[in-house]
């Protein structure tokens, strides 16, 4: 059983088991025990990711106040578009696989970009990375980094 106090004080915390032993969770725990006055970030590698978080979110009747779910892609891509001075850098929409991985390595630099890590501290008191496994190691490295 994970001390879930322990897990949102730590300055960073890792869950490593097999599929079926309560990662999901002991996620929506976190979401429960948690009180602060931000939101708690929580980024998934797939939309069925997305799907199964959801649900469970819901059946805990936790508020969408207390968190903002998103793909790791999708939130790379966002903070790609908001805060990537160049737009014409940006490969077409209709070659989604070039986008968001040219929107992964920008988000990367950004990541260590300290107006951005204010940016994301502002808005977030934790960082919840789901299947962080099955992160290529861009991600990995965007991630790991500099944390919230």
């Amino acid at each position: 059983m994970v001390n879930i106090q322990k897990f949102l004080s730590d300055n960073k915390s890792l869950i490593i088991a097999p599929a079926g032993y309560g990662k999901t969770h002991t996620i929506v725990d976190c979401l429960q025990a948690y009180s602060g006055n931000k939101k708690v970030l929580i980024l998934t590698h797939t939309h069925a990711g997305i799907g199964s978080l959801k649900t469970k979110i819901q059946k805990a009747n936790i508020p969408s106040c207390k968190y903002e779910l998103d793909t790791i892609s999708s939130h790379a891509l966002e903070l790609a578009e908001t805060y990537h001075l160049n737009k014409d850098d940006f490969p077409p929409e209709d070659s989604l696989g070039e986008l968001l991985e040219y929107a992964l390595a920008v988000a990367e630099k950004l990541y260590c970009a300290r107006p951005i890590i204010d940016v994301l501290k502002s808005r977030y008191d934790h960082l919840i990375i789901d299947e962080y496994q099955d992160s290529s190691l861009i991600l990995l490295s965007c991630f790991c980094r500099k944390q919230l």
